[in-house]
């Protein structure tokens, strides 16, 4: 349904299109991790890990292109997919034992971070 011609599927493809290079990374994580485990939520903590972990094994910098990713940097890259309606966050206030699951579906997600 994403890609169907929508209003709402093209605003969340345009909307997957425009993220950081770090943020879809960082969606990209959360979808492989969810669809590797057959969960529909995975920690906010856990994402944290396999983000740092991918950016540290890749040699990769943070959003400011000058330090490794941080968790406060993975935190605001959670946050912006938040607020664009890709992600959803249970307890967010809890820091690492939040639980996060995609609004859409994966494979529309990996789909438009490919196109």
């Amino acid at each position: 349904q994403l890609f169907g011609g929508g209003a709402q599927s093209s605003i969340a493809n345009k909307l997957i299109k425009s993220l950081t290079k770090t943020e879809k990374i960082i969606l990209k994580i959360i979808v492989a991790h969810l669809k590797a485990n057959g969960a529909d939520t995975v920690a906010v903590g856990e994402v944290n890990r396999l983000a740092i972990n991918h950016f540290h094994a890749e040699d990769m910098r943070g959003i400011d292109g000058r330090s490794n990713l941080t968790k406060s940097s993975v935190s605001n890259s959670l946050y912006k997919l938040v607020v664009g309606g890709l992600i959803d966050v249970d307890n967010f206030r809890y820091g690492p034992l939040g639980k996060i699951r995609v609004l859409l579906r994966c494979d529309d997600i990996l789909f438009a971070l490919t196109e």
